[in-house]
């Protein structure tokens, strides 16, 4: 899962699912997902974190404009490959 830095990212902790977290003004010490293995985050650091703002005052959005669309690309293709390696859960209980 690729997502940013709001629930959502929350509920993949709380199903296993590996995710890539990107984070644009939040206070990711905060409330990034504890797992840093399970849930990287990506982020760019910025003085101006963490972000009150209703509308960024800065031209450009660059906490998020600057975090590298490759980054991600290579970050989910690493998570991926982790999940592929690990056995599957059964489907069925045993059982069943």
């Amino acid at each position: 899962l690729v997502c940013n830095d709001t629930g959502v990212s929350h509920v993949a902790v709380g199903v296993g699912t590996r995710s890539v977290v990107v984070a644009s003004g939040s206070e990711i010490r905060r409330w990034r997902p504890l797992d840093r293995q399970m849930h990287p985050m990506l982020a760019v650091d910025m003085e101006c974190r963490p972000c009150a703002h209703l509308s960024c005052p800065r031209a450009g959005h660059p906490c998020a404009s600057a975090i590298d669309v490759d980054a991600v690309f290579e970050l989910a293709l690493h998570q991926l490959s982790v999940d592929a390696q690990r056995p599957l859960p059964a489907l069925v209980p045993a059982g069943a």
